[in-house]
């Protein structure tokens, strides 16, 4: 056996073996979490590997996803933020801790209470636009023609691509009614409105059909909650208490040819 391919046998038996013992670490904090309720110990576990580990090692990014979730339990939003950044800006989990970043934004900031009235004059509100989707869309308080002040939702179209805000709901009171104005700027659009509640049932508009958002007006959407269908058959009827999120998915994709710049103005938001 030649000492090239010796060496090479050697350096790939450490590369496994230090794969396993990684992995082992994993499994170490989680015990000590599930099992001791030692998260502050299974939080020392995760950072060590983050901070030893490659940053496109499989093993460290589920790190960056359990201490996220350590460090959110324990209340440090700030640590669980950073974490959760640093697995969507390095790792193969990307997507899992985008939906950890959506559902930590969203619990700071949802609704509580009702009657709410949204003109968005300033950055009031409690729309968040997904992390996965942050390259390729935003959202900003901004005017139209220079008039009054809404919230736009600026998009590239492409074929198949959708896109959608979120909002989280925490009530101690139960709305019957939603609404909502909203405007396109280049194309028109087709905004989808899904709920979901907290035991991840979800409901939609009675009709099941894309809501229409002109160029050449505002148009009012409203929804009467009580009215929400199960998409599930088997589903019982939405109770509003239940209710955890809205999503307003923009399918316009579905509908135009065009590969073009949109922006969707949304005002007046109200629920009661």
């Amino acid at each position: 056996m030649s000492l090239f391919v010796t060496l090479w046998l050697s350096l790939t038996s450490i590369a496994a073996a230090d794969a396993v013992d990684s992995w082992s670490q994993i499994h170490d904090g989680l015990l000590q979490e599930a099992a001791y309720g030692q998260l502050e110990e299974a939080g020392k576990v995760y950072e060590r590997l983050v901070r030893n580990l490659p940053a496109d090692d499989p093993v460290r990014a589920q790190a960056l996803v359990h201490l996220g979730q350590v460090r959110y339990t324990l209340d440090d939003i700030t640590g669980a933020t950073d974490a959760f950044r640093e697995c969507i800006r390095t790792g193969p989990e990307r997507q899992r801790c985008s939906i950890a970043m959506n559902d930590l934004e969203l619990e700071q900031i949802s609704i509580t209470k009702t009657p709410l009235h949204w003109t968005f004059d300033d950055t009031t509100h409690g729309f968040i636009h997904p992390w996965s989707h942050s390259n390729t869309s935003t959202i900003q308080i901004a005017k139209e023609d220079q008039q009054q002040s809404m919230l736009a939702w600026t998009k590239r179209l492409s074929p198949q691509d959708e896109d959608e805000l979120l909002l989280g709901f925490s009530l101690s009171t139960s709305p019957s009614t939603l609404r909502v104005r909203a405007k396109a700027e280049h194309v028109d659009a087709y905004l989808r409105f899904l709920f979901l509640d907290r035991y991840g049932r979800w409901y939609t508009l009675p009709t099941d059909r894309a809501q229409q958002v002109s160029t050449t007006s505002f148009s009012t959407i409203s929804v009467k909650l009580r009215t929400l269908l199960p998409m599930d058959a088997t589903h019982p009827p939405l109770k509003l208490e239940d209710l955890s999120r809205l999503f307003i998915r923009d399918v316009t994709a579905q509908y135009s040819p065009q590969s073009v710049e949109n922006v969707i103005f949304l005002d007046d938001f109200q629920l009661y």
